[in-house]
């Protein structure tokens, strides 16, 4: 087995899995940042009436 078959499975094994939780937390903080700011272009529009 060769250097980069190895570092690719270790990397698979252990490095890999733990880079999930931080991808999907990045999407779900990005999701409820649009989220507060459409609800705050709402809020903004009925508070001018």
């Amino acid at each position: 087995m060769s250097r980069q078959q190895v570092a690719k499975r270790l990397y698979t094994e252990k490095v890999q899995p733990t880079t999930f939780f931080a991808k999907a937390s990045r999407k779900y903080v990005h999701n409820i940042i649009i989220c507060k700011a459409f609800a705050s272009l709402i809020h903004e529009k009925h508070s001018d009436r």
